[in-house]
């Protein structure tokens, strides 16, 4: 066998493989989520780093409010109210925040010009109906930097 046909067939062994755990993951996940850290930092069901936003810059103010507010849809004119004037279009907002492609799907599945609605602690039922594309799930996930907590957010939980 030529060498680009073993390379080939060894990246489609190894791409099935990834889609098999990617799918049991996903079946055995009792919530698929995201946490807002005090240092700012978004992390993805305590394992992946999607985002550690400026201090008080646009995207902070804007996921602390939408973190605050799960599972309803929030106007755009309702974070004006709030003290939140959002120049930017809210899902170019949701994708600097590190919510691109299926993690957007997953956690912004409703983005309008005037109007956004943040899910979280997601189920695996959720996410089935949420028709993902696993194999572009699989891509983004694998993109992400791990996180670890610091000793200094382990001294602050315990104290």
């Amino acid at each position: 066998m030529p060498t680009d046909a073993v390379e080939n067939l060894k990246q489609r062994v190894q791409l099935a493989v990834f889609e098999e755990k990617l799918g049991k993951m996903l079946k055995l996940a009792s919530k698929f989520y995201v946490e807002r850290l005090k240092t700012r930092e978004i992390i993805l069901n305590g394992k992946y780093l999607l985002r550690k936003p400026d201090y008080n810059s646009e995207n902070e103010r804007f996921f602390e409010y939408v973190y605050n507010h799960p599972g309803k849809k929030i106007l755009r004119a309702e974070m004006g109210k709030a003290g939140l004037d959002i120049k930017k279009n809210l899902r170019q907002v949701a994708a600097d925040l590190g919510f691109k492609g299926e993690l957007q799907k997953i956690f912004f599945p409703n983005i309008s010009i005037d109007a956004i609605e943040f899910r979280n602690n997601l189920t695996g039922k959720d996410l089935a109906e949420t028709k993902l594309n696993k194999k572009k799930l699989g891509t983004t996930l694998k993109s992400l930097r791990k996180w670890r907590k610091s000793k200094k957010i382990k001294e602050d939980k315990e104290g």
